[in-house]
């Protein structure tokens, strides 16, 4: 199972992903909320850029976290929470020319 079939459909159709978990940073706060509410342990998130001419890719996005694996699910859950909200201010206050999007792929353990 893919990890976009753990999350609510009206979720997983936002992601711009087919096979993961690759969200806007409202819809990608609601999967974490969600994930945590289901007991699915989160293994870290990293960051995309999706450009205006709809490539995909790292770019200048932020790295993201390292393994979650070893901590609880309520502890990855706010350590995503809480370095998403952070890397996606910083990076909209270091882009505000941009015509990108930034996104965020959490990786979960199905």
């Amino acid at each position: 199972m893919c990890s976009l079939a753990t999350l609510p459909s009206h979720i997983a159709a936002r992601s711009i992903s087919k096979n993961e978990v690759v969200l806007p940073i409202t819809e990608a706060l609601e999967a974490i909320e969600f994930l945590e509410s289901k007991h699915v342990q989160i293994l870290g998130w990293e960051g995309l850029v999706k450009a205006a001419n709809g490539s995909i890719g790292h770019g200048n996005a932020p790295q993201g976290t390292a393994s979650l694996e070893s901590v609880t699910v309520q502890a990855a859950a706010q350590i995503c929470r809480d370095t998403m909200k952070e890397a996606h201010s910083l990076w909209t206050q270091e882009n505000t020319e941009a015509t990108s999007q930034l996104y965020f792929c959490i990786t979960v353990r199905v």
